[in-house]
């Protein structure tokens, strides 16, 4: 745990050369550099991170005085801003979006939980197993309840939702 006396000493500057470390790759960035590593919102989790173990993290930062919750300063609410901008263009880091698994994603997977026995044991490859049947995102697979489910009656072997 970092000691009060530390905390108490960090300044809005050094979290945005923190901040700006992790996005662009160093802590000085120029007018052609991008934030290219980190994206806002996991700089905006962070910051929320940082700022639940400062002393004065109620207070808003005063410029003047040097006191105050650092997180909460306009310097890094405004590289913050900057970076949002640079992502809405397009000159940020890319999105990592989710998307669908491809098959010979899925069939990796169940593959692998066939040979590693301790995932048979876990259930994970009844799971994978099940959502790969039901052509369909796990999330959507561990949602499904029993009333959901009904017998077709060409073939009675066989369940479908």
């Amino acid at each position: 745990m970092i000691p009060y006396y530390e905390l108490i000493d960090i300044l809005p500057s050094d979290i945005c050369d923190y901040f700006n470390k992790l996005a662009y790759g160093t802590e000085d960035p120029g007018p052609e550099d991008f934030p290219t590593h980190r994206r806002k919102a996991g700089l905006e989790f962070m910051k929320k991170s940082i700022s639940k173990f400062m002393p004065r993290k109620r207070l808003e930062w005063d410029p003047v005085g040097m006191k105050g919750n650092p997180t909460r300063s306009g310097e890094v609410n405004d590289l913050l801003k900057a970076i949002k901008r640079f992502e809405t263009r397009g000159e940020g880091k890319a999105a990592f979006s989710k998307r669908p698994l491809e098959f010979d994603e899925i069939m990796s997977i169940l593959t692998t939980n066939i040979e590693n026995t301790a995932f048979q044991d876990s259930g994970l490859h009844g799971l994978w197993a099940w959502t790969f049947q039901l052509i369909c995102r796990v999330d959507d697979a561990t949602n499904i309840t029993y009333s959901n489910l009904k017998y077709n009656e060409d073939h009675p072997d066989e369940v479908f939702s």
